[in-house]
């Protein structure tokens, strides 16, 4: 598959530049996780970037971590061509993080702050709905956290909620009948790759819908 993955705005302090970046564990995550695909950074650039989802010929989408909702407006609209592009063919998306707010807030959902000293650089426990959550997560008991903002859904919302932190943190959504999904943990930043989060990419890109 070629996939799109998403990029941080990352401010040099030295010179003032704005550059758009990735964090290079998420090379180790993916080299194991999808060793067969080919990954395509996208920049930060609204007015290309469903130029490039095309010329690109782009099967898949990763939106990573980093950049609160509305401190990057490029990344934003970015972001949300990218989902655009992707909607009409039902393509693979995967939210992780910031990513997972981003999605929500496309489907009206509120950010609402998690209380940092539970989630900020910390590991806390999960819980699953096992009707919703992906197969590939259902033993999943624990995760890592470098958040302080969650989501709450509204009522009507097509999402749906399938894990949340003990404090009731959203930690887990997906849009129903499609393979649009989104996690709250880093699975690039565990220094040996779990098999749960492994199991979760490929299953996603690979087949299995939400």
């Amino acid at each position: 598959m070629r996939i799109g993955i998403t990029m941080r705005t990352a401010r040099d302090a030295a010179t003032g530049e704005v550059r758009d970046a990735i964090d290079r564990d998420w090379w180790r995550f993916l080299s194991i996780a999808l060793p067969g695909d080919i990954l395509f950074p996208v920049a930060n650039h609204p007015a290309s970037a469903e130029a490039f989802f095309r010329s690109a010929a782009l099967d898949g989408l990763i939106l990573t971590g980093g950049d609160d909702i509305g401190s990057s407006p490029e990344r934003d609209a970015t972001e949300g061509a990218l989902l655009d592009a992707c909607a009409p063919g039902d393509l693979p998306v995967l939210g992780i993080c910031r990513g997972l707010q981003f999605l929500s807030s496309k489907h009206g959902a509120a950010i609402v702050p998690c209380d940092p000293e539970s989630h900020r650089s910390k590991r806390h426990g999960l819980r699953l709905d096992h009707d919703l959550a992906p197969r590939a997560l259902r033993g999943l008991t624990e995760v890592n956290s470098y958040h302080n903002l969650s989501v709450r859904l509204p009522r009507d919302s097509r999402l749906r909620a399938w894990a949340w932190s003990a404090d009731g943190c959203v930690e887990g959504v997906s849009l129903p009948g499609t393979r649009t999904l989104a996690i709250g943990w880093h699975p690039e930043r565990e220094s040996t790759p779990r098999p749960e989060d492994i199991a979760l990419f490929r299953t996603h890109f690979h087949g299995e819908t939400a």
